[in-house]
């Protein structure tokens, strides 16, 4: 019952405030004439000016510019990145482990560098016994350093590859004598 008695009440009010929103949106500014005065006062000021007479001047024309074609967009084609370094000329060398690379051919000698298992470099020359390797540094360009041959495969005929001397240690590096001393 409660419901019932109150329905009403709110019908009423939706459509009073219906009823508002709707007269305020036709409210004008001023009085409903003003427009109609406004409009008229503009016409009766206007007046007809003279139509000047044609002539028989010749009106130059802009000469029509053909417009060409828009050239169609080239995409530059990136060469393929190749997958494997392009083939050494020469014996090689492969690493079957990480490998350390030195100054010279002897663990004696400080490591300037690694040689990655599975990598493959040109051989430059080895040492007197053909233990020690000196290859193209991989890591860096135009450089050289010694591998260890029992870490290493060969691959190809070594046969002309030149015997290189090591370099001579650095000052600071102290040599272990191979016996104790005294």
């Amino acid at each position: 019952m409660y419901h019932q008695s109150k329905l009403p009440r709110v019908v009423i009010f939706a459509f009073l405030i219906f009823g508002l929103i709707s007269s305020a949106c036709n409210l004008s500014s001023g009085s409903g004439n003003d427009a109609g005065l406004t409009v008229t006062a503009a016409m009766n000021n206007l007046t007809e000016t003279a139509k000047a007479a044609p002539t028989n001047t010749v009106v130059p024309t802009q000469p029509e510019i053909p417009v060409p074609p828009p050239a169609q967009a080239t995409i530059p084609v990136e060469a393929p990145i190749a997958t494997e370094a392009p083939a050494v000329q020469g014996p090689t060398l492969t690493a079957l482990d990480n490998t350390n690379c030195r100054m010279g051919a002897d663990p004696i000698y400080p490591v300037t560098g690694a040689f990655i298992k599975n990598m493959e470099v040109k051989i430059i020359g080895t040492n007197e016994n053909g233990s020690w390797w000196l290859i193209e540094d991989p890591a860096k360009a135009g450089q050289n350093c010694w591998v260890w041959g029992q870490t290493t495969q060969v691959n190809g005929d070594t046969s002309g590859v030149p015997f290189i001397p090591s370099p001579a240690l650095p000052a600071d590096i102290q040599v272990p004598y191979p016996y104790p001393l005294p």
